[in-house]
Parts: structure tokens; sequence; C-alpha cells
């Protein structure tokens, strides 16, 4: 009987660390940069949905990847400035992503349905969680890709 209820007890902590609500939940707040802030991804939460914002000081940077919805589906993904080149759609991975700063601000808005995302966050091809910041105090992750909930 022991055996049987480890097992189950077992199962069941498996199946709720993939859930949601074990996901760390973001910041409150914008973090501070601006247009021209050395390299880096700015993300963060408010009433008005999920914000994502790429910055270079002055050379030009590629920044691509996606944002997968955690048990839910991507909602009013709105690019806040798009240049020739530049990619922001609704794929299979979610909110696929690609474009160029080059000593400026680029970047695009969107809703999550359940409220959490996983962030596939790359520059120049690599993934480096140095110049990724969260939400307003401008946390780093612990590594990319990563998850957070609102």
């Amino acid at each position: 009987m022991r055996t049987l209820v480890s097992a189950i007890t077992a199962v069941a902590l498996t199946a709720l660390a993939g859930c949601s609500t074990h996901v760390a939940p973001i910041a409150p707040g914008r973090p501070a940069f601006h247009s021209g802030s050395p390299v880096g991804y700015w993300v963060w939460h408010d009433d008005g949905g999920w914000h994502l914002r790429t910055t270079t000081h002055r050379s030009r940077h590629r920044f691509h990847g996606w944002i997968t919805a955690i048990d839910g589906r991507v909602d009013e993904v709105r690019p806040t400035r798009l240049e020739w080149r530049d990619r922001v759609h609704v794929g299979q991975r979610g909110v696929e992503f690609d474009f160029e700063t080059d000593g400026d601000e680029d970047g695009f808005d969107w809703r999550v349905t359940s409220g959490c995302n996983r962030f596939e966050l790359l520059v120049d091809g690599r993934a480096d969680r140095r110049i990724v910041h969260l939400g307003g105090p401008g946390y780093e992750p612990k590594g990319v890709p990563f998850s957070r909930c609102r």
C-alpha cells in the first residue's frame, strides 16, 4: 500500500510541475530603459497585457524567437514599429518574431488567455540570459528559454 501511495504521489507531483500555477510570476512594472539603451530584451506585464521591447545602443543586432502560451492561447498581437524586413506574427509556436534593431527600440505587445508564457529569445542567433530584463526590477532569468506568468 505504501508503494502505491508513493507512486500516486510521484505522478501527481510530476503533473503539477507542468501546471502554469508553478511558473514564476513576473515582477510588476516596466523595466527602466529607453530607445538606444544597450543591447537587450525588456519584458513586462501590466493592465494592457504583455510587452516585449528590444534595444541597441549603436550597432545593428538581429532579435528573433518565439513566445508560446502555456495552457492558453495568444491574442491581440500588436507590433509597436515594423520596418521593411521585420516580422511579427502568430504561428505554430505562438508569437514568432524576427527583426533587426539598430540604435533604437523595436517590439510588440500581446495578450495570452492563461496569463503564462514560455520565452525563447535569441540575439544574433544565440541565447544570452544576461541581456534579458524582466519586470520593473529588470531581473535576469536563470536561463533561456524560460517561463513567466503575470
